[in-house]
Order: structure tokens, then sequence, then C-alpha cells
């Protein structure tokens, strides 16, 4: 289908609660439906909320979508989560946290982006198949201590769809 477009938003600040969606355009963009929840609504800056954003999916090939997002809570943890549908439906957030934290016990992962190798956008002549999901799992963005002038630009890497990642390595 290549007029289908999947895009992930941010339904953030709205009476005191946030979540994350999915929604899909057979248009090629000119309008999208709602698909589904890919966080939950949740109440804000509320200890133990699963309000999360800073959503970044990716096709994994067999029907299967993976989103990594960032808490938005407590701001010190890193989610991911998996549709096994095409993001009819999405398993509950679990906390990634203790697999991205580079070493540190308040690190994040923040405004994360994820790429398969096999991605046709990812790498000009790419020969591996994408509809099957080939190739190694890229997750690119800042890794954060707190904030500020402890932001770096990184990468992450699962050869395993997220089951479990390795990282960060710095690219400054």
């Amino acid at each position: 289908f290549p007029d289908t477009v999947y895009m992930a938003f941010q339904y953030f600040h709205c009476q005191g609660r946030s979540g994350t969606f999915l929604a899909v355009t057979e248009d090629n963009g000119r309008s999208y439906c709602f698909q589904s929840w890919i966080s939950p609504l949740a109440p804000e800056n509320t200890s133990g909320s699963l309000a999360a954003f800073e959503p970044a999916i990716e096709y994994l090939g067999d029907r299967t979508i993976i989103a990594v997002l960032r808490d938005n809570a407590g701001r010190t943890g890193t989610f991911q989560t998996k549709s096994t549908d095409m993001g009819l439906s999405f398993a509950p957030l679990s906390d990634i946290s203790d697999q991205v934290d580079g070493g540190a016990p308040v690190g994040m992962w923040q405004r994360a982006r994820l790429f398969k190798e096999s991605n046709p956008s990812f790498q000009y002549g790419n020969r591996r198949d994408y509809a099957a999901g080939e190739g190694r799992l890229w997750g690119f963005g800042v890794h954060s201590i707190g904030g500020g002038y402890t932001r770096k630009p990184c990468a992450y890497w699962s050869d395993s769809d997220g089951e479990t990642w390795s990282g960060p390595e710095l690219l400054h």
C-alpha cells in the first residue's frame, strides 16, 4: 500500500493529561484517522503515571510495530511497547530505562527515532527485505542525565527487535 502512512502523535497537556496515539492515512497524508492509543491517556506529573510522549515508531516485519517513548510524569524514564496487529492495539508500556540509561541512574533516551536497517528510507540501494523486518533496529536521539548541557546525541541498537538494547554510543 504505497499511499498508507502510519504516524505517532502526542496528545499533550490536555486538562492535565497526556498520551500518545497512532493514526493512519491511506491517501498519502491528506487525512488521518485515529488507529489506537500507544500510551494511555494519563495524568501528567503524577508518580507512577504512564503518561508518555516524544513517540518514535518503526515497522519490524510480520505486522509488528515498535514504539519508544519518553516518560512525561517523572521525567526520568524511557518506555517501549509493541503492536502485533499493525497498530490496532499496543501492549502495555514496559520501562526500558535500565537498558538505555548509559550507566547514569537518572539518564534517559530523549527524542528517539527508530530505523530498521531494511527500511528503504534508511539506506540507498538497500537490499534487505523490509516487509520481513530484516536487519538491526537502530535508535537515535539524545541521551540526557538531567537536561540542559547534559544532552548528547547518541545511537542505540537492538539485534532482537527491541527485546534488549545496547548503547548509548555517543555521537559527538
